[in-house]
């Protein structure tokens, strides 16, 4: 099972010419259930022309599910509903927002506002909860970013882990969660209800997201030259091994039962990217 392939090409870059004379427009965020696989595509930063689409991985039928969004940068789902971050407005620095999205009919409901940039999202029976990254979009150096969660019946927000430097990807498995904390190198694990965080792993290169099954993390970095999509070991005691050297920008990962997928962006000068695949 090797990547890239025709699987990670064909269908997919021909169903969505956004940018370029072909193939996806920043396909920054993915996400796979059942068979299926979701994704945002901010297809050009703060403006309102961002969208989320679904394959059948086995037919390659093609489908948005919402559009008009302004800078997705997040995606989760459940069985039945997509939830996905955008920004507030069309500003630099905007707010965030976090959508559920219905998978049959696509209506649209805000569950919640985010201080900064929804970067990532994840979930569990009962909540939702997301990296408000500040700072995000143009790399400025702080402090401000946070972990949240709300009800994915909407409600008040809550805080659960504040003082962090653009935190990016996110993933919930049993009682914690991991959290790729992109300006300061490294993978951090809390509880889900908050508390002081434990560093996994350091030295990293702009890591820009995480997951985690079966006793292994899997993160992904950016680097220049691209970065590469990484394996370790929980409880991280060994170093992380390469699972695949990056194409362009390595990004979210989605954990089929036999395979990794992720994206990567900005794998030519027209800002093309790709959805890749390689054995777990």
């Amino acid at each position: 099972m090797t990547a890239p392939d025709r699987f990670a090409r064909f269908r997919w870059r021909e169903a969505s010419p956004r940018c370029g004379s072909e193939g996806l427009c920043a396909p920054n965020r993915i996400a796979y259930d059942g068979g299926e696989l979701f994704w945002v595509s901010h297809s050009g930063y703060v403006a309102p022309n961002g969208y989320v689409e679904r394959v059948n991985v086995a037919s390659g039928a093609v489908d948005t599910l919402a559009s008009g969004l302004i800078s997705p940068d997040a995606i989760a789902i459940d069985a039945s509903y997509v939830y996905a971050g955008g920004d507030v407005a069309p500003a630099l620095q905007s707010a965030g927002r976090v959508l559920r999205i219905d998978r049959a009919s696509g209506e649209q409901l805000e569950l919640a506002i985010s201080p900064g940039r929804v970067a990532d999202i994840a979930l569990d029976a009962d909540f939702v909860y997301w990296t408000s990254s500040v700072g995000f979009l143009n790399g400025n150096e702080n402090s401000d970013s946070a972990v949240m969660r709300v009800s994915k019946n909407g409600g008040a927000a809550e805080v659960l882990a504040s003082g962090l430097m653009m935190p990016a990807g996110l993933a919930r498995s049993g009682t914690r969660l991991f959290v790729a904390h992109s300006g300061a190198g490294a993978i951090l694990s809390l509880d889900a209800t908050g508390g002081a965080e434990t560093e996994l792993a350091s030295g990293l290169d702009y890591p820009q997201d995480v997951a985690v099954a079966d006793g292994a993390a899997f993160f992904s970095t950016w680097g220049d030259p691209p970065g590469a999509l990484y394996r370790v070991a929980l409880p991280a005691a060994a170093a992380p091994t390469v699972v695949a050297p990056g194409v362009g920008g390595a990004d979210q990962i989605a954990l089929g039962s036999s395979c990794v997928y992720w994206t990567e962006q900005y794998t030519d000068d027209d800002f093309n990217g790709m959805v890749r695949r390689a054995g777990r």
